[in-house]
């Protein structure tokens, strides 16, 4: 699904992709995370995004790695709080992500698939806001937060900007931040946890340059998440507008932006002049240095079925959202990065992942069926599901899926086949072995099984 999603960004002409390097899990003390094979086996983990750096320079696209997606993260890992990652450089959870970004930074500065780093996603919206209030009682979902200021984070900038510099001087660094909340300055001045009347004070034009000044200031690439709700900022009601607010602000600093992130929810409704293509104009038209929408073939939940969650709502993927994706390539082509055009006779397959199940799976009485696909053309004709030899169904459109009961099939293996065919006839399959009860005597499942 990776390689699948890096293929379909570059054939609309998407030159970078923003990746939670890190991931995201544990959010509080004891649970599993998304770091846990770096921390056991680090030579397995690098070995996995190594392939995914390969897949990327393979597809001409480029990575900016976000290496603090989630603030609870380190913290939760090290039965700490927030601002011991914040605040003190010789905390546990410090010290874990500085380890982990040198072993990156080390790894890959060289990589032709490196575009620039981020330090961490969104980390200004939790600054001078009394998080721990907003948490009482304290749960487990509310641990390892604590309050910090915006010159704690600052600070914490400064030092995490300066070890990638020492071991980097190559690439530039972004902060990673949203826009400021309106009232952000108000905020720095008087932190929610001495006078939450703060947050209720708008920010002037000038208060808010004084804010992306000093935030930005041991960084490279000023940084803002861009969305609807933005608007009725500075006597605009219209939210697109705040972008020319913040480019000006931007070129008066004389630093790049990166609007890290625009769209918006229930991408599958949206009619034309929605507020994702109204932004892209917008741009366009101001020659933004960088930009990246929210989010591309995401799956929150699970491998197999996507806008079945908020975050998800926001999902852009071939065969759902095919109009986004043109306004997409419009706007690449108008920014001067070419969308690859493909020539003469169409003899390229489509692009096809059976998602579940995976191979060896025991069946359920009552089995679902997935698969994604796409086409380098960009559209997929059909989808064809098949069990053993019998086609069970044809899907022309996703999501790809099919109901499979299993009450009169024999016990032992089976195969489970999916086919996609494009508009010219060029077909791929994927094939799985399953079973039902138990795998048959002998074969690779009931092999797999025992070792399972």
């Amino acid at each position: 699904m990776g390689e699948k999603a890096i293929a379909d960004a570059h054939n609309i002409g998407v030159k970078y992709l923003r990746v939670a390097a890190t991931g995201f899990a544990p959010i509080t003390y004891g649970q599993r995370g998304d770091l846990d094979l770096w921390r056991s086996d680090a030579r397995s983990y690098w070995a996995i995004i190594d392939e995914m750096m390969s897949d990327l320079a393979a597809n001409e696209v480029k990575i900016i790695p976000s290496f603090v997606w989630n603030l609870r993260q380190f913290p939760s890992m090290m039965g700490e709080e927030v601002s011991d990652l914040i605040k003190n450089p010789e905390s546990k959870s410090y010290r874990m992500l500085i380890k982990y970004v040198q072993e990156f930074v080390k790894r890959y500065k060289g990589h032709p698939a490196l575009m620039f780093y981020e330090l961490g996603n969104e980390l200004n919206l939790k600054a001078d806001v009394d998080n721990e209030a907003r948490c009482q009682p304290r749960r487990a979902a509310c641990t390892a937060k604590d309050n910090f200021s915006t010159d704690d984070l600052i600070l914490f900038t400064s030092r995490l900007a300066g070890l990638i510099k020492g071991l980097d001087s190559a690439h530039a660094i972004s902060s990673g931040y949203s826009a400021p909340r309106p009232s952000a300055q108000h905020l720095r001045l008087r932190p929610e946890w001495f006078d939450s009347k703060s947050m209720l004070e708008a920010d002037t034009v000038e208060e808010f340059q004084t804010y992306l000044l000093d935030t930005h200031a041991n960084v490279d690439i000023i940084s803002a998440h861009l969305y609807p709700f933005e608007g009725q900022r500075f006597g605009s009601k219209d939210p697109v507008e705040f972008l020319s607010v913040l480019k000006a602000a931007t070129d008066r600093i004389k630093k790049p932006l990166f609007v890290g992130e625009f769209g918006q929810v229930n991408v599958l409704t949206l009619k034309p002049g929605s507020y994702p293509e109204r932004i892209m104009s917008k741009i366009v038209e101001l020659h933004v240095p960088y930009s990246a929408a929210w989010v591309w073939e995401f799956y929150q939940g699970n491998p197999y079925t996507t806008y079945d969650t908020k975050p998800d709502s926001f999902n852009l993927e071939p065969g759902y959202t095919d109009r986004l994706i043109e306004k997409l390539k419009q706007a690449n082509s108008e920014l001067g990065n070419p969308v690859p055009t493909p020539m003469g006779a169409d003899t390229t397959v489509p692009r096809l992942v059976l998602t579940w199940p995976i191979e060896c799976t025991q069946l359920k009485v009552k089995q679902k069926i997935y698969a994604v696909a796409s086409d380098d053309r960009g559209k997929v004709s059909r989808v064809e599901f098949w069990l053993d030899s019998s086609k069970l169904k044809a899907d022309d459109a996703p999501p790809y899926e099919f109901d499979l009961s299993t009450n009169s099939l024999a016990k032992g293996d089976h195969e489970i086949i999916a086919k996609a065919v494009d508009l010219a006839g060029n077909q791929s399959e994927w094939k799985t072995t399953v079973f039902v009860e138990q795998p048959s005597p002998g074969s690779f499942c009931a092999s797999a099984t025992r070792q399972h």
